[in-house]
């Protein structure tokens, strides 16, 4: 298939899934974005057993708590993590720049007096962005 088309739907729905998943239905975040990005990267011609490691772990990482009662400290590792499952596919400095965007979002859509303007929506649709930006540079 045309990588540069499975790039657009990469990056077109991993924050739509993200988002949703965020909302009320967690297994769409959870499992059907790692399914849906596995999908894609196997229709590229990356390698089976690589992209079943990938959505494994990702579905994993997907599954971290970050919500309010968790502290800050793993709140910030939950962030770093989620560059972690795709680097079985490679390397990008996208994966160096989602744990730095997710904090710096995480922190804008969390404080008082940027919390209005900086919803926590934008935060996800930010965070499932990036993922689908690193799965589609890695293809």
């Amino acid at each position: 298939m045309d990588k540069e088309l499975l790039g657009i739907a990469a990056i077109t729905l991993s924050p739509l899934l993200y988002m949703l998943g965020g909302y009320h239905w967690k297994w769409m975040r959870r499992f059907l974005l790692p399914a849906v990005l596995g999908a894609i990267l196997l229709l590229t011609g990356a390698i089976w057993w690589e992209v079943l490691i990938f959505a494994i772990a990702q579905a994993i990482t997907f599954t971290l708590p970050y919500g309010e009662r968790t502290p800050y400290w793993l709140k910030a590792l939950v962030g770093c993590s989620f560059a972690l499952p795709s680097l079985i596919l490679g390397l990008t400095i996208w994966q160096a720049a989602i744990p730095i965007i997710f904090i710096t979002t995480f922190i804008l859509s969390n404080y008082k007096k940027t919390a209005k303007e900086f919803p926590w929506k934008i935060c996800e649709g930010i965070t499932g962005f990036l993922i689908g930006i690193i799965v589609a540079r890695l293809m």
